[in-house]
């Protein structure tokens, strides 16, 4: 999980999405990386990402880094986008398991 610093909004407008999703893309396939579910909430993302050769924390900078330089020219802000690093909370041990935390996942904004 991502958040935002002092929990305020990373993404003001639908083309925000837009662009997390891109460079969400553009920066697993770069890593050899497999998205296998996300929901991206208006101060907060959750990701469900299988790495390959590479660390997940490389992984979760190049996308929070790059999404903050492109959401900081947009707006002309300047500075941390995100609260901290990323937050990881679990290891899939198991097919079911992985089903179980994709619907977790895909139902997040439910949990409010």
């Amino acid at each position: 999980m991502e958040r935002g610093i002092r929990r305020l909004e990373i993404f003001k407008e639908e083309m925000d999405y837009e662009i997390f999703l891109i460079i969400l893309k553009k920066v697993t396939e770069e890593y050899e990386a497999k998205v296998h579910a996300y929901c991206l909430m208006t101060n907060h993302v959750h990701l469900l990402v299988e790495t390959s050769n590479y660390e997940i924390g490389k992984i979760m900078q190049k996308i929070a880094g790059d999404y903050a330089k492109t959401y900081n020219q947009k707006y002309g802000y300047r500075g941390h986008l995100f609260e901290d690093r990323y937050v990881y909370d679990a290891y899939v041990e198991s097919e079911r398991s992985l089903d179980e935390i994709i619907d977790l996942i895909r139902n997040a904004d439910e949990w409010i």
